[in-house]
């Protein structure tokens, strides 16, 4: 099976994560120039603040945790649905297949869908008229066109 997400573990190179650390690293700056341990002298202000910036780094892990699966779940979904222009394409022959059978097209005498008139390609009866089953190709159910 074809790998659509690649595997997890790149969040270090995203940027949220970059700017998480950015954050964390600025705060320890911060508090190493601005309070000193002589005003703060158990040092609780500065653990705090150091404190608040890791606590973003864990809810940012936790973030990107979710949207990786969120990410496999969208491809899951593709692999079994397909994308937006394959939704459009079976739409429009459902749609297409439901205009023939209201005009009157006979059914598949192999698996009773209603047919759609098609023109010959090739061989023998190239340029004529048959009756094909809809349901190809999973039927190739066939019938003679008489006008």
């Amino acid at each position: 099976m074809t790998e659509i997400i690649g595997a997890y573990g790149g969040y270090r190179r995203t940027l949220s994560f970059g700017f998480a650390c950015l954050i964390y690293h600025a705060t320890e700056v911060f508090c190493e120039r601005n309070y000193s341990y002589k005003n703060d002298a158990l040092g609780k202000t500065v653990g705090q603040m150091i404190g608040a910036a890791n606590s973003v780094l864990i809810a940012i892990d936790q973030a990107c945790r979710l949207l990786h699966r969120q990410m496999e779940s969208i491809a899951d979904t593709f692999r079994e649905e397909g994308g937006f222009t394959e939704r459009m394409s079976k739409a429009r022959l459902e749609t297409r297949d439901a205009q023939v059978a209201a005009q009157g097209a006979p059914t598949c005498p192999k698996c009773g869908k209603p047919m759609r008139k098609v023109i010959a390609r090739k061989g023998r009866n190239a340029g004529n008229p048959f009756w094909a089953c809809t349901g190809y190709p999973d039927c190739n159910g066939t019938r003679n066109y008489t006008a």
